[in-house]
């Protein structure tokens, strides 16, 4: 006889010839994986940022930092006290300075003159990376002698520069045109330790009056090494 087709094993059944057709379950096999480390926090130029395993590029993260800082400074006839204070993100941020100068008196007299130096600016970073930092400064500065409060605008450029290992160096320049003429210049070399920094280097400074005072012009140059402590989070 024929063997009608219907008559063909049942999948189901116990003929060992027949295909299991139940569900297998999945199978696991080892894999890769990246597994992120958070560490101090530091500085943008100094946040490593691996490239995604897959190829689809990410948005980076630029949180923001905020970084502070006190040094001393020792001048020829005197000394001086500053404070920093900045905010910023990846390209945009404010920073402000506070100085206060301790001098001889111009005529050799009894006493110290006291002179405060301030400013807050708007900061913009067109170079930013692993490696270093370049910043456009604009704002308003003030500087008060014991006689005079001169408020005028400020520009400033300052720099960030990994050198090698935890070292880097460090500049800035800031000019005030008018009313009075003020220019402060300084370089250093700065360690990083974690979410703390210590530098030291050089700082030259120059305040001219342009005889509003007394009709007299007065201007004072000054300069020696400061040494300072910062923090960044």
């Amino acid at each position: 006889m024929g063997r009608n087709p219907d008559d063909s094993p049942d999948p189901g059944g116990d003929d060992g010839g027949g295909k299991d057709p139940r569900p297998r379950g999945p199978i696991l096999t080892p894999g890769l994986a990246w597994i992120p480390v958070s560490g101090a926090h530091v500085p943008y130029y100094r946040r490593y940022r691996p490239r995604p395993a897959t190829q689809e590029q990410e948005e980076p993260n630029h949180p923001v930092m905020v970084r502070m800082g006190v040094q001393a400074n020792a001048l020829k006839d005197g000394g001086a006290v500053g404070f920093n204070l900045g905010i910023e993100e990846r390209r945009w941020g404010v920073s402000t300075h506070f100085t206060a100068l301790t001098l001889n008196t111009d005529d050799d007299s009894e006493g110290k003159d006291h002179i405060h130096l301030a400013d807050v600016a708007l900061t913009f970073s067109p170079i930013a990376s692993e490696r270093g930092r370049l910043r456009w400064e604009a704002g308003v500065a003030m500087a008060r002698a014991p006689d005079i409060t001169f408020i005028g605008p400020s520009l400033a450029l300052s720099f960030e520069r990994c050198l090698f290992g935890p070292f880097d160096v460090e500049g800035r320049l800031q000019w005030v045109p008018l009313p009075h003429l003020q220019l402060d210049g300084q370089a250093a070399l700065a360690m990083h330790m974690g979410a703390m920094t210590v530098r030291a280097g050089w700082r030259g400074l120059l305040l001219d009056d342009r005889g509003h005072l007394d009709g007299v012009v007065h201007r004072d140059k000054m300069g020696g090494p400061f040494v300072g402590l910062g923090l960044h989070f």
